[in-house]
């Protein structure tokens, strides 16, 4: 580097909390006095620190674009107007593909800067002793530390949108398996023997179009009549469903005892059967799905599982219990 560009090596000793070879590159105009930051630096047990300094941003950009250092330390007397004195290097660092913890030293900052140092992730020690500032090494810590943070947080981050992202296709090939089931257990039954139009008409037009009225109502009603009641009974079963679903979701089993009863008297009057129950119940867990965005998708299968099952044992019941009573 030029004639401003200074590395400072001190002796070799024990490994403390920092590295023995911790790198630090300095960034001022004049140069720094290293005495008090090697002291406190072998005070905690780095003795060996690799101490940089250059005065130009021409050398500072080319280091950082070359090289990884445990802190960057700018230097800077006097902070009036963070953008124009600091934040076009520091666009220009991080541009630069370097992501290093940042250290902002200053003897004078005025106080609405700060709010900028924050806002650009960039730790800051304002002290009139400047490079012999007591805090100076604690300083250092603190920027190394919130960056690891930071760092962690956002390798977090990318492994839950990771996770997210392959329980949102698990879920999607489940629910893909499910309607396969249906079309399977359907094609095994007689056409003419069914009551209902094929499945993927049904949710493409009128997913429910099989309701129907009881039979004493139907012998009164027109045909505009009993089309405009199979509207009605489809859309109030679809969205009581649907409520239910996401209540059920949040609150789980146990709760929704009385809700469930009264789907289940909606889908005796509707007269669905088990497979059209089935196709109603995956309808509205697609939907729910993929109205999911962020979030997992694992907890929802689960508890819609959950409500299928319960949904149809009180289904069965209600029906072996019809049966019995015609029976005697």
């Amino acid at each position: 580097m030029g004639a401003n560009n200074e590395i400072t090596q001190v002796s070799p000793g024990h490994l403390g909390s920092w590295t023995e070879g911790a790198h630090l590159l300095c960034y001022a105009l004049d140069r720094p006095h290293w005495m008090n930051l090697t002291l406190q630096l072998d005070s905690r047990g780095c003795h060996s620190p690799r101490l940089e300094w250059v005065s130009t941003e021409s050398e500072l950009i080319e280091l950082v674009h070359e090289h990884e250092f445990d802190v960057i330390i700018l230097a800077c007397q006097r902070l009036d107007h963070f953008d124009s004195q600091i934040g076009h290097l520091l666009q220009t660092i991080r541009t630069s593909g370097n992501h290093d913890p940042i250290l902002l030293l200053s003897e004078q900052i005025q106080p609405r800067e700060l709010s900028r140092c924050f806002e650009a992730d960039v730790e800051f020690l304002h002290s009139s002793l400047f490079w012999d500032a007591p805090a100076l090494v604690a300083a250092l810590e603190r920027a190394r530390r919130l960056h690891r943070q930071r760092e962690d947080y956002l390798a977090w981050g990318r492994e839950r949108q990771q996770r997210l992202m392959q329980e949102q296709k698990e879920s999607e090939r489940i629910l893909e398996q499910q309607r396969k089931m249906l079309d399977d257990l359907r094609s095994l039954t007689n056409p003419l023997a069914s009551e209902f139009q094929d499945d993927n008409e049904a949710l493409e037009s009128t997913p429910l179009q099989s309701l129907s009225v009881p039979s004493k109502t139907v012998d009164l009603q027109s045909a505009d009549q009993r089309k405009e009641e199979q509207t009605v009974l489809r859309r109030d079963l679809k969205r009581f469903y649907s409520t239910l679903l996401r209540s059920y979701v949040v609150m789980g089993t146990g709760s929704l005892t009385e809700e469930i009863k009264q789907v289940v008297f909606q889908l005796e009057v509707c007269g669905l059967s088990i497979r059209e129950t089935m196709s109603l119940h995956l309808e509205q867990v697609e939907e729910l799905v993929r109205g999911l965005g962020n979030r997992s998708s694992r907890h929802v299968m689960s508890r819609a599982d959950m409500l299928i099952l319960e949904m149809l044992m009180h289904l069965a019941e209600e029906r072996k219990g019809k049966q019995g009573e015609t029976g005697r």
